[in-house]
Order: C-alpha cells, then structure tokens, then sequence
C-alpha cells in the first residue's frame, strides 16, 4: 500500500514545488517593482532638490544683475551732474556739452546691455543645467528595470508534467 502510494505522493510534491517556485517569481517580481518605485521616488527628491538649488542660484544672478544695473545708473548720473556742473563752472555750454552728456548716456548703455547680455547667458546656462537633470533623473529612473509578473502557466505545466512522470513508472 505504501509503494502504491509513492506515485501519487511524487505527483502531489511536484505540483507543490512548481506552485512554491510560482510564490518565489511572484515575491521576486513584487520586490523588484517595490525596488524600481523607491529608486524613483528617491530620483524625483534629488531632482526636486537640484531644481530648487538651480532657481536659487537664478534669483541671485537677477539680483545681481539688478543691483549692478543699479550701481551702472547711479555712476552714469553722477559722471553726468559732475561734467555738467563743470561745464557750468567754466561757462561751457551748446552742442559740446550735449555731445558730452550723450556719450555718457552711450557708454552707461554699453555697460548695461553688455550686463543684460551676460544675465542672458547665465540664465540659459541655468536652463540647460535643468534639462541636464532631468535627464539623469530619466536615466537614474529607466536604470531600473520593473518586473512582469511571472505566468502561473510555465509552473503549471512544469507540475504537472511531473505529476505525470510520477505516474508514468506504475
């Protein structure tokens, strides 16, 4: 009765083993998804920190440029009032003195546009250097891969393929 018995134990173990390796592709899977969702989680928070440091550093260059415009208006004014208080001193006046006042005006405009020019270059620096994160965020988040749930057929069939091949010898 016992040796009757072996074939359908052999049957019922093989089944068991393919329905046990089933659980541990399926555990595996679950691991690896869980794995791929904190490994982006922790993507985007790096990504996030970056943009922030990224729009930090732009207001500071805007306030800088601000500042210097600024600073470029008040030395312009002043390099004026002081040439037109010493032409009114020596009696100087007419189209000198205009063409004096004007080249001020051009060489203060010089200075800020050549400032306005370089905020535009740090600015579309700082551009590119968000798109640079957001494609090693891209990357770091595609470099893991997910995982597919496992077919319960393979193992099926493995099962019972076993399950036959215990019989098969009786």
């Amino acid at each position: 009765m016992c040796i009757a018995a072996l074939p359908a134990i052999g049957a019922a173990l093989s089944i068991a083993s393919s329905a046990v390796g089933y659980m541990g592709a399926a555990q595996q899977a679950k691991q690896q998804n869980e794995y791929y969702v904190q490994n982006a989680q922790a993507a985007n928070i790096a990504a996030g920190n970056q943009y922030a440091q990224l729009q930090h550093r732009e207001i500071q260059q805007r306030d800088a440029a601000s500042r210097d415009m600024m600073q470029m208006g008040i030395e312009g004014l002043k390099a004026r009032g002081t040439a037109q208080a010493a032409a009114g001193e020596a009696g100087v006046t007419g189209l000198s003195v205009d063409a004096l006042m004007g080249s001020f005006f051009a060489a203060e405009g010089q200075k800020k546009e050549a400032r306005s020019s370089q905020f535009s270059m740090e600015q579309a620096a700082t551009y590119a250097d968000m798109d640079t994160v957001k494609a090693q965020t891209e990357a770091r988040i595609n470099s893991v891969q997910r995982a597919d749930s496992p077919s319960f057929l393979p193992f099926l069939i493995s099962g019972l393929s076993g399950a036959v091949g215990a019989f098969k010898g009786v």
